[in-house]
């Protein structure tokens, strides 16, 4: 194709040239050719001939066996220390910083978290610190809540409220929170106003059957009129 001898014309003029192989340089690298041809000489020239040059224009950079060697020996692979007492002095420095500020921090969290106060010997863990209290109960509380003693509010052996029947001092024992009782909802169908085994009502109960009577008369009148409308014997309608 056109494409590739294109190609292979701009490659065959980069072998060729007098003064051996060209060197590109970064800005070289990174600036849009003329053509085409030299774009994808460009490309191929940064992948396969990578530019070792100093960025001052000198000479390439040359990497020799005894200065990798020299870079393999600070660290003494036995001892696990640098063999410079300086370099050491500062690595260990260095540590030791980090290792107090881990410390610190774990501290931190763990007063957040858990007791002031060893659970061993009960010795404060906040002596010496700007605290507003020792004890846990003016100890704020960042993030956690106290998980309760129990889940009612009496005392499961007396079956006393804990205002009655706790180890506290009757000041300081808690109070029963007041609870509504709830209301308590009965099926209407189960409610029945007369009396299942006498079959009577449970007050007045004469003028209730007088009414039921009343009632499924002008029932039944209402039902024979809306099906027999017309009288075939008489050849009437059956409503005035």
């Amino acid at each position: 194709s056109s494409f590739r001898c294109m190609l292979v014309r701009a490659m065959a003029e980069d072998t060729f040239r007098p003064h051996g192989r060209s060197e590109v340089g970064a800005d070289a690298l990174k600036s849009h050719g003329r053509t085409w041809a030299e774009e994808i000489l460009t490309y191929e020239t940064a992948k396969r001939r990578p530019n070792l040059s100093n960025e001052d224009g000198g000479p390439p950079v040359r990497v020799t066996r005894g200065a990798v060697k020299e870079q393999e020996r600070v660290f003494d692979p036995v001892n696990q220390r640098y063999r410079e007492p300086a370099t050491e002095y500062r690595q260990r420095l260095r540590e030791e910083e980090n290792r107090v500020q881990h410390l610190n921090r774990a501290m931190d969290v763990q007063l957040l978290r858990e007791q002031p106060f060893n659970v061993v010997t009960n010795a404060t863990k906040l002596e010496g610190l700007d605290f507003p209290g020792e004890g846990n109960a003016d100890k704020p509380m960042h993030g956690r809540q106290r998980f309760p003693d129990t889940l009612v509010d009496y005392n499961i052996v007396s079956n006393k409220g804990f205002h009655e029947h706790h180890w506290a001092h009757p000041d300081d024992r808690p109070q029963p929170s007041a609870r509504e009782p709830r209301h308590r909802k009965v099926p209407a169908f189960t409610q029945k106003d007369y009396n299942i085994v006498t079959n009577r009502y449970l007050s007045d109960h004469d003028a209730k059957l007088t009414r039921d009577t009343t009632l499924n008369k002008r029932e039944a009148a209402a039902k024979y009129v809306e099906r027999n409308r017309f009288d075939p014997l008489v050849q009437k309608y059956t409503n005035p």
